[in-house]
């Protein structure tokens, strides 16, 4: 009966082309489903993808439509909506097509959204499964959607694909996987979300976890992409349903990224209150992390003593630190050197090592980020250990607390000496570390859902740190996490560091609403007796200075306290502290992936990253180059991040760059008309590996004056600082922000109508009432 039910069902075939208008451009997704299961993904009537086999492991064994275990039982068509628009849901029923297996039931659908960009692939195990396990965290246990690996396009199709992997959510020593498709594809464990781009148009599609992202995985055979749930898994239970999109955008993988991450952010209500509360993304901080000056290396008898003398030091240079990040140092340790109990220790801050904590955050007026790593399986907090908490099974030597009292305990009394965001470092290595969190389906992300309610519960925030993709997905459902490591360890040595490259994790973090974090920085590149040794020297502090600054996350400098470079630090902030950032972090332009794909013929090779800030209506680019392999002519259409952001001035631009980026000398200023026809030439750096390039555009008006802003900064018109023009026939004022008593000087450029010439000049004002003055062009 099943048999003959599932022949009448192979004879249906439905074909749906869903198209609109996205941002004013004609979008066309395409789904083409057979009565089989399978199904191909179209864009603009090009096949794109091809389905591999549908199937789902249940009691040691794989059912799946081509071993014919599977039974197509029923077909159904509905209508619906959510926050990602109106949709149309094709749902295929499968049974067990064997008395072995009798009673398993899951269903696969389809959610067709009529707003043209958008694709959800649903698995819902209606009833539940046992027995699941189908081998390593690396595999899958079930296969829904999959795609075939052997599938080729047409010839006139050039596919690449990019997808984000590793920890860090992107190695920042490799940068993401990017190649042509198929090639370019990876899977396992610490894979994230993947873009598939088309090499001759701005064609592109997001395809990532929608749904239970600490769950979800997806795994890369010899033939095919298979999405699904962790391997590892044990057991499924019934009415358990886990979600993939395919998410078109048809202006470049940046904005195909950044639209993505905006609709799944709305989809799960993601607040953005607490980063923009979040002190530690505004204002300039101090860090003790790996690679710090004084990183496990106080030099004085007690930790309490240097780092007061940080701060007498940077007071009396007016240094204006706001903020600390106090590193795994300080806390007590145990088994496997994880966490014992996460308090002060006495010897580290005397007297009494809490008491002592919080008398330093007095003296200081410095809010805290607090590291904390793994838990070791002694800790004092366990029931098992005579504490007051569950946490799970202390035979191996990481374990996880199990109930949401034990996150309203920590962070609420760690409030109390100071603690304003939490730092859970080591996050991959837990995930690997406790079996529980990879053999039952929801522990994982009940651990990082209890973090979060206590976090909110206390006003705090939280950055992540040493996290997979899979950890930056799931902090769409926790508003509290604000941050995420985006890059690995700072750590000076004999090479100097190499791991600056955020222009490609940023997109992924930004798309995800968390602000990149660089970690920290020397400022003088030499410096004996750091926490590094004797070798340890950063012959390019000023590119990480910069990098840190366009990353819009925080900014922590971590010099010993004879080698704090003032005139260095302050090109990231204004006198109270205030970062002076662009709008969004810089991140990898979309010829960056072409060329990694398809050869530097089709792109720029190398790092060359855009980002941009807003005064009033107009757009200010800010451009990043280093390491280029090939010269690249940029033009105003390359620079299409944020194709939504407010648009340039259509008078014209100017482009300029101050040429000595270790002295930001004005004498060295460049400027340039930036148009179509006269871009700006991004040279090749092929032998000077630590050198950077920073190129700005500013709008000319239409009295032929450009506002280039404040040189001294390493983003010279930061909305942060400049509020507002007014102009006149001949002259325009801006509005300037900042400290009481704090000198600005600005530069602008005139245009010559007549000889195309352009004349630099410069004002200044102070603002001596309230928080603002007003320079006008002299």
């Amino acid at each position: 009966m099943m048999t003959h039910h599932r022949s009448l069902l192979l004879a249906v075939v439905v074909v749906v082309v869903c198209s609109g208008h996205l941002g004013g451009v004609h979008a066309q997704l395409g789904l083409h489903l057979n009565g089989d299961g399978s199904y191909d993904v179209r864009v603009r009537g090009n096949t794109w993808l091809t389905s591999a086999d549908t199937a789902f492991y249940v009691n040691d064994e794989w059912l799946s439509i081509h071993n014919f275990r599977l039974a197509l039982t029923k077909n159904t068509t509905t209508r619906g909506a959510n926050s990602y628009g109106s949709f149309t849901e094709y749902t295929n029923t499968w049974k067990a097509a064997s008395q072995v297996h009798f009673g398993f039931e899951v269903e696969t659908a389809f959610k067709v959204y009529e707003n043209g960009n958008r694709i959800m692939f649903t698995q819902r195990w209606v009833s539940g499964g046992k027995n699941t396990s189908a081998g390593t965290t690396d595999n899958v246990l079930s296969s829904f959607p999959s795609f075939n690996l052997s599938h080729t396009p047409p010839s006139s199709l050039h596919l690449g694909c990019a997808g984000w992997f590793g920890t860090f959510i992107d190695d920042s020593h490799r940068g993401p996987a990017i190649g042509k498709w198929p090639d370019g594809t990876v899977g396992g464990k610490d894979f994230g979300p993947m873009v598939l781009f088309d090499r001759d148009t701005d064609d592109a599609v997001v395809f990532a976890a929608a749904s239970e992202f600490m769950a979800a995985s997806v795994e890369k055979t010899d033939n095919a992409l298979r999405a699904g749930i962790l391997g590892s898994v044990e057991e499924v239970p019934a009415g358990f349903s886990v979600a993939f999109s395919l998410t078109l955008n048809t202006t470049g993988v940046n904005n195909a990224m950044t639209s993505w991450g905006r609709a799944l952010r709305r989809h799960y209500n993601k607040s953005s209150a607490p980063a923009q509360c979040d002190l530690t993304l505004q204002y300039l901080g101090y860090n003790t992390d790996h690679g710090a000056y004084y990183y496990y290396n106080p030099q004085s008898p007690n930790f309490n003593e240097t780092l007061v003398g940080v701060f007498e030091s940077a007071k009396q240079q007016s240094i204006p630190y706001r903020w600390i990040l106090l590193d795994s140092w300080w806390y007590f340790k145990g088994t496997g050197n994880g966490v014992k109990n996460w308090t002060a220790m006495p010897q580290i801050f005397p007297p009494g090592g809490t008491d002592g904590l919080a008398e330093f955050t007095s003296i200081t007026q410095w809010p805290v980020i607090g590291h904390n790593r793994y838990w070791s399986n002694n800790t004092d907090y366990a029931i098992q250990n005579g504490g007051k908490f569950a946490f799970s099974d202390n035979k191996y030597a990481m374990v996880v607390p199990l109930e949401q009292a034990f996150w309203d305990f920590l962070l609420g009394s760690s409030k109390k000496w100071g603690l304003a965001v939490y730092e859970q470092d080591w996050l991959y290595n837990e995930f690997n570390g406790v079996p529980l969190l990879t053999k039952n389906i929801s522990m994982a992300r009940t651990w990082l859902m209890q973090m979060g309610n206590a976090a909110a519960k206390h006003n705090l925030t939280i950055q992540y740190c040493m996290p997979y993709p899979r950890h930056a997905l799931q902090s769409v459902e926790i508003s509290p996490v604000t941050q995420i490591r985006a890059s690995d360890d700072y750590v000076p040595g004999a090479a100097g560091p190499d791991q600056w490259r955020l222009g490609s994790s940023s997109i992924l973090a930004h798309a995800l609403g968390l602000a990149p974090f660089k970690d920290n920085f020397w400022t003088t590149p030499r410096q004996p007796n750091a926490s590094t040794g004797p070798l340890g020297h950063d012959d390019a502090v000023w590119r990480e200075a910069a990098v840190a600054t366009l990353s819009a996350g925080p900014v922590t400098p971590a010099d010993g306290i004879p080698y704090q470079n003032k005139e260095l630090i302050m090109r990231s902030c204004n006198e109270d502290g205030l970062l002076l950032n662009p709008d969004r972090p810089a991140v990898s332009i979309d010829q960056t992936f072409k060329a990694a794909a398809f050869g530097a013929a089709f792109g720029a090779a190398g790092q060359l990253w855009a980002t941009y800030s807003t005064i009033g209506s107009h757009r200010f680019n800010h451009v990043f180059a280093a390491e280029m392999k090939n010269t690249f002519d940029l033009l105003p259409s390359t620079l299409t991040v944020d194709a939504t952001a407010t648009a340039t001035a259509t008078e014209g631009m100017v482009a300029y760059a101050v040429a000595n980026t270790t002295s930001l000398d004005v004498s060295t200023l460049r400027v340039q008309q930036f148009s179509r026809e006269v871009p700006i030439v991004i040279s090749a750096q092929t032998s000077t590996p630590n050198t950077f390039d920073l190129y700005h555009t500013a709008p000319v008006f239409d009295n032929g004056i450009a506002f280039l802003g404040e040189l001294s900064k390493w983003v010279p018109t930061s909305s942060k600082r400049f509020k507002g023009f007014t102009k006149t026939a001949s002259s325009i004022k801006v509005e300037v922000v900042g400290a009481l008593g704090e000198k600005v000087t600005a530069h602008f450029a005139y245009m010559s109508s007549s000889t195309n010439d352009i004349t630099i000049k410069h004002a200044s004002c102070v603002i001596s009432g309230g928080t603002s003055c007003h320079i006008e062009s002299p």
